[in-house]
Formats: C-alpha cells, structure tokens, sequence
C-alpha cells in the first residue's frame, strides 16, 4: 500500500508540473514569509508550514500567540535514555500535538554532534557519538512522521558552533568528516527518511552549505539515495542561483518575489534546467504529501504523561554513595531556586510557551503532607547574595540531608551564542561550600543543556543529572529521589574535570571565518579514552538502584570477513532484590591498524529490563563494515584486515568483558601519512594539552588553510564591519533595538550583542527588504550609480 501511495504522488507531481508555467514553478523554490511555502491554488499546491519542534511545537512562540503548547524534554536528555523506541513514543506524541496545531513540517530534529560542551544548541543535539546520534534521530523521526507530519533533519552538515555560526568555515578533514560528523545524518536518513533536510549556515571547506554541490548532490543524493528536499537554515542564502545550481530547492524565509528572477535563469542556463526540474517536483512531492495529519488521540494530559515516562527514563544517576532513594523526605531541606523555578528548556527557535510546568516543590512532601523546608540559596542572575546563603545553610544545619538543585539560567543554553565558560555560576560553588561546612549529605542535581564543571563532586554523597527535562521534569526528579522510579538514564556525552580537558579547547569559538577541527576523530570519549585522560562522568556512564552482572561472551566465529556478520553474546543478570533497565553497550577496539584509530568506538547498544534476579541472554550482530574507516586513497570506507577487540561495557570506561576477533581482508591503506608526519595524532597518551600545529593539520586537511581578505561590503559582511557607515546606523540602531533582553545577566547580554554584531546583513534581507540593504552597501562601497540602479533595478546576482 505505501508503494502505491508513493506511486500515486509520483504520477500525480509529474502531471502537476507538466501543467505548470515557469513562472508558476519558480514560485514553489522559495518561501512565502517567514514560515509558509507559496501555494497555487490552481495547480492544486497547497502552502506548507513549517514551524520548529525539538522540544514540542514551537509555533505559538514564532506567531506570538498566547497557545500552549506541550514543553517534551530536550533532545540532550532523551538521548540519555539509549533507547530509540522510547524516542519514538516521544516523536508520536509530538507528532500528534503538531498535527492538532496544523503543523506541516517540523523543522527537528537536529543531528549535529557535541564537538564541544559550550555550543550554545547542545540542548538541541543528541550525542557526540554519530552511532548514537542517527539511531535517536531516525526514531524521533519516524514517530513524528507517523502522524502524516513530516520532519526536516537539520543542520546539515558541520555546524558545531554559534559563534560566527553565519560566517565560518568548518576545516575538517576528510576522514573525520565521513566517520563523525555525516554519519549520523546517514543512519538517520537510511532509517527513517525524513521528509526534508535543512542545510546549515556555516562553510564546509570553504563552501557554503548552502551551495555545496558536493554535501547536497553528490554526498547527499547520489551517494546516499536522498530523494527529499533540501531546505535552506533561515538567512542561509547568499547567491539563489548558486544554490539551486548546486541542491538546495528551497530558500527560507523570503519576502522577495524572486520567481522572475529564477525563471529568467532557467531560460539563460545559468540554472540547470535538470536541477530546476528535479527542485520543482521535490517540492510538488511534498505539498501533495502534507495536509493528511491526524491529531486523533491528542491531548495534553497524554503529552504530558510521555513527557514523564521519557524524563524517568532519561534522567542520569552519576553518583550514589547510599544515600539514594530517599525512603521520605522527612529528615530532608531542599535548596536551590531551580528547585522552585525549574530549569526545563533551551532558548531560541526551539522554545515553547508550556502547557504547565512542575517544580521539584510541587511534589516534595513530608509523609504527612506538608511541604519541605525550601530556602533559595542563590539568586538567578549569577550574582552572590551572601544573605541567601546564609539562610540556606541555617537551614541546612538542622536537617539531615540536603538536597541541592544548581544549575545555570536558561539564557545559557541558547541558539546564536554559545557558553562563555563551562563553570557553574560562582554563587553556586560557595553555596555548596558552605552547606558542607555544616552538612555532608548532599544531593546535588544538576539542572542543565550541556556538561559544567562540578568542582565539589568528591564531596557530594550523590549526583543526578537532569538535564532539561520538559514539563514534568520536577515529578521526575521527586520519583527518581525516592525510588518510584529506579533510573535508568546513562550521558549521552562526556563530562570532563575541566575545560581545558576539551581536546579542541583552545581553537573553539575562534573569533575568525576558520574553525579548525584540528582534533580530527578525536571527539567526545574518542579522545579521553584513547588518551587516557579522567574524566567526571564517562560516556556511557548512569547507575542504576539495581545491580548488574555480565557473563559469558561468546562469539560465533574467529574469523569475520565480508560474507556473514558474526554474532555475539552474552548474559546479563540483575543480581539486586530491585527491577531495573541497563544499557548494555559494544564496543569495537583495533589491536592493529597502519593509520591511527581510536581506542574504543561505539558499535551497538541495547536497553534491557531485569526483574529482580532475572538473567537475559543479549545479542548483537557485528558486520564486516562496523570494521570500516574512511580511506582518502579510494575514498570510500574500507575495512583493513588484523586483530580487533570486542567489549562489552557498561559505559566506555567500564568494560566488562572482552574478546578477540580476527577481520579477513586484503586491503591495506598506503596514502595515509607517516607517524613522522602526524605525530600528535598517533602519540595522544604522550601529551597533556593536544596540540597541533598547523602545518601538521594541513597535511591531514590535505590543502592550506586559507584566510580571505575582504576589500568591499557585500551580503556577507557583518554588521560589525558596517557599524562606522554612516548609512548603516539606523538599520544597526532597529536591530540592537529589538534584541532579546529578559532580564539576563550582564555577560549574556554582551555576548548577545557580540554574536548580532557578527551575523551577515544577508539575515536581516527578509526584514529590511533585499534592495534597500543592498542600496546602503552600494553607498557604503561608495558607490553612487549603482546604488541609483539597484534602486530602480535591483535584483539579486549570481
């Protein structure tokens, strides 16, 4: 049946467009405003909304209306679940709640990886590990779309930074590029096939995403077999016909008509009348596919319930020395303003206006009712207030556990800047100074988008990591407290000691058009573990209030080569009185290899419930390609023959069993460089800081890193540069006017700023209309003529 349906849109896009003037056909290849399509009515092409959705539909927030809508957990907490059905549970509830809003197209999820813990958007990214990143996509994915709601993957591809997020070139080698940051979007793709992909704003070597004939055509289409659209991040666009010319099919938003101008390049061949075509029908497709939402079932008591079951599910037990669960809360005070005004969301394009929201204090309760003692501690602008620590530790003295809810403001996690630092705010760190001083059981939870620094954990007799956690994020911290629900949530990313652990630390948010991603496949638990650097929280890593005990490897075969996969198995048995999940994890280690590769790479996962003493035999299947890496001689991934090591673990750092299997296969990589060359690749365990220089990086980069000069203002300069112009400072004047303020602290504030004085005057064409920005560049160029013409004549070159 879903062939034929196929079939159907295939047969009926091919006699719309026969049907269509080319006018009328330019029409669909850019965007009505700010979040439609343009419809034709008479072609039967109805317009398509897209509104963003990672964390619940975000359309209220876009149209500023008074709607509610559902607040879902972050993706950054529900990748902590590993487990991709409960993902597309979530995805379906989602799904339901954008249908009932007559949501298209939701512009979710994002699938970039967690090259760094200061991204601004990690609350919005799943992992930093592809592995774990396409599975949690490709469920997201596939619930939402099963409502008849499409989803749009973004941002595609290497967009790991806010900073200068308009503007920079991502440098990535080859290898680092196929083996880290696309895979994921691969996996996702192949499992779910989302409707639309968007492209990110940044370079990819030196060109646009947008503009990328290689991303968008030959890695994106011809390669993987993508047929959908591929939809422009919004202000993505600097040349139109440059980017049909090489894949994109839709710009967005736009308030410019540009069917004229795209039709007469049709006409001239400067856009291929194949690429034309092909744009014009994907978007023909996928008009005919929206509109056949169904909302059945929908309602914000059951949005609100999956919120829960995935918050439970999710949330991560760093640290437990006993005190955990709490058999009541009665020898219990409670401090922490987040505890009260919970931390539940990301800011930017993802927000939500919730539904409702619930404390921490909403359900902490003596056995006989009545309410905690509760003291503040901290005020929510960073600053200290010695008088709120004061009281909190008055209060502290005269209990027996404390538990403390830290955290960092929302502004923090927020797409346009990213974290200055990785501290917690230094009111935080002497609030808990002072507590201990008094009272040594405390539970601190951790109310973030992205790791901090916890330079108290030794003290804290337990750690739980929260995360964003949506609306029932206070329910779900109570029930994981006192045993209601035994965690089972295990970090989807690495936790360091500190920022200067970060292997790329010292060349992230550089403030110039390069970003070097000198690290290369050393990202994440990639490099701790292979440098044998600790960490606070491995990848991987959760407890659970039940134990678990692994036995018994066994492997199939000795020997794997391209024919069969070998499987492997093994038993796992909770051996406590109390029922739990475990994620058991695999892992594939190469003993022998003539590049360098990493210690301990992700390979599979799996999510399992034990009852109290049950035993479970585990099975995973491992294919020659899970050998594989990418080779700059052919191009392609190749599996290299030798001694490799399976493990079993229960995070990356806790491997608990282990064994050795042979790969059959002749292939032997001869272009790589020389440990002579690289040396800093092949010699991590040897350094403290990883530091490569960049001569060393050109080599694995294959060319020289290239910063470019500009002599003129054009689209993509950035206000910064167009601040002294005169003729600039009434439109600079209307943008500081209208920046986000919401009572934020000082720095948030001044990097706000920063990051608006950074971005291309391109973004604000859809705001200030395309020809009066490009007149005040023509006068800023002093150029008078041209400003007259463009005036009179204007239309967008190239």
């Amino acid at each position: 049946m879903e062939d034929e349906k196929v079939l159907d849109i295939k047969e009926r896009t091919n006699q719309i467009y026969d049907s269509m003037k080319l006018r009328q056909k330019a029409t669909l290849l850019y965007g009505n405003e700010f979040t439609h399509t343009n419809a034709i009515p008479k072609c039967g092409i109805r317009s398509v909304s897209l509104f963003d959705g990672p964390q619940g539909p975000a359309k209220s927030v876009v149209n500023g209306t008074n709607a509610k809508a559902s607040s879902f957990p972050s993706p950054c907490l529900l990748a902590c679940s590993w487990d991709p059905e409960l993902i597309q549970d979530v995805g379906k509830a989602i799904g339901k709640e954008a249908a009932h809003y007559k949501i298209d197209v939701l512009l979710a999820p994002g699938a970039n990886i967690k090259r760094n813990p200061l991204c601004g958007r990690n609350f919005e990214y799943f992992s930093e590990d592809p592995l774990l990143s396409g599975k949690m996509a490709a469920g997201y994915i596939n619930g939402v779309q099963s409502n008849g709601v499409g989803c749009c993957i973004k941002h595609f591809a290497a967009n790991n930074q806010e900073t200068n997020r308009m503007m920079y070139s991502s440098e990535i080698d080859p290898r680092a590029l196929q083996e880290i940051y696309l895979k994921g979007f691969k996996i996702a793709i192949d499992e779910s096939n989302p409707w639309a992909v968007m492209c990110s704003y940044n370079k990819l070597r030196g060109i646009y995403c947008s503009e990328n004939e290689w991303l968008l055509n030959k890695t994106l289409r011809d390669q993987w077999g993508y047929e959908g659209p591929v939809i422009s991040d919004w202000g993505a666009v600097l040349h139109p016909v440059l980017c049909h010319n090489a894949g994109l099919d839709l710009e967005m938003p736009c308030k410019e008509n540009r069917s004229k101008q795209i039709a007469k390049s049709v006409k001239k061949g400067l856009i291929s009348q194949q690429m034309f075509e092909k744009s014009v029908k994907r978007m023909i497709e996928l008009s005919l596919k929206t509109g056949n939402y169904s909302d059945e079932g929908f309602s914000y008591d059951h949005s609100y319930e999956m919120t829960l079951k995935a918050a439970e599910e999710s949330m991560v037990l760093a640290k437990n020395t006993g005190i955990l669960p709490l058999s009541s809360y009665d020898d219990c005070c409670i401090i922490g303003a987040y505890a009260k005004e919970p931390r539940f969301q990301g800011l930017g394009s993802a927000e939500v206006k919730p539904y409702t929201v619930t404390s921490l204090l909403d359900f902490a309760k003596t056995k006989k009712g009545k309410p905690i003692p509760f003291e503040k501690g901290y005020r929510m602008d960073d600053t200290e207030d010695k008088n709120l620590i004061f009281k909190a530790v008055d209060l502290a003295s005269s209990k027996k556990k404390v538990i403390l809810v830290l955290g960092l403001k929302d502004c923090y996690d927020k797409e346009g800047i990213d974290r200055p630092d990785m501290r917690l705010p230094e009111s935080q760190v002497s609030l808990f100074k002072a507590i201990y001083s008094v009272n040594q059981n405390v539970i601190v939870v951790i109310c973030t988008g992205a790791p901090v620094e916890l330079p108290f954990v030794d003290d804290a007799k337990a750690v739980l990591l929260s995360y964003l956690g949506g609306a029932a994020t206070g329910e779900a911290i109570h029930k994981i407290l006192t045993g209601q629900v035994n965690p089972s949530g295990k970090t989807a990313e690495t936790w360091p000691l500190h920022y200067y652990d970060v292997p790329n630390y010292a060349n992230y948010t550089q403030d110039g058009l390069q970003v070097l991603y000198k690290e290369s496949i050393y990202v994440g638990y990639r490099y701790y573990v292979t440098a044998n650097k600790k960490t606070m929280f491995p990848f991987g890593h959760g407890l659970s209030y039940s134990r678990f005990e692994y036995s018994n490897l066994k492997i199939n075969k000795d020997k794997i080569d391209d024919n069969k996969p070998a499987i492997v198995t093994l038993n796992v048995k909770n051996t406590s009185k109390i029922p739990g999940k475990e994620v058991v994890q695999l892992y594939i280690s190469a003993k022998s290899a003539s590049i360098f590769r990493v210690k301990r790479e992700l390979k599979g996962f799996k999510k399992i419930f034990l009852d109290a003493g049950e035993q479970k035999t585990i099975e995973f299947e491992v294919g020659f390609d899970d050998f594989a890496h990418w080779s700059t001689t052919s191009e392609k991934f190749e599996v290299e023959g030798g001694e490799y090591l399976l493990e079993i673990g229960s995070s990356v750092e806790d491997i608990r069993l282990s064994e050795k299997i042979d790969v059959v296969s002749g292939y032997k990589e001869n272009k790589y460089y020389h440990i002579s060359f690289l040396p800093s690749y092949y010699n991590l365990e040897k350094d403290r800081d990883f530091n490569v220089m960049d001569y060393e990086f050109e080599m694995l980069l294959d060319h020289h890193i290239k910063y470019s000069k500009k002599k003129r203002f054009d689209w993509n300069s950035s206000l910064n540069s167009l601040s002294k112009k005169r003729v600039f400072k009434k439109v600079i004047k209307e943008i500081e006017n209208g920046q986000e303020k919401r009572g934020f602290p000082p720095n948030i504030q001044k990097l706000i700023a920063n990051e608006t004085m950074s971005y291309p005057i391109r973004l604000y064409a859809p705001y200030f209309g395309e020809r009066k920005l490009k007149v005040l560049l023509d006068r800023a160029n002093r150029r008078p003529l041209l400003a007259i013409k463009d005036r009179l004549f204007y239309v967008r070159k190239k």
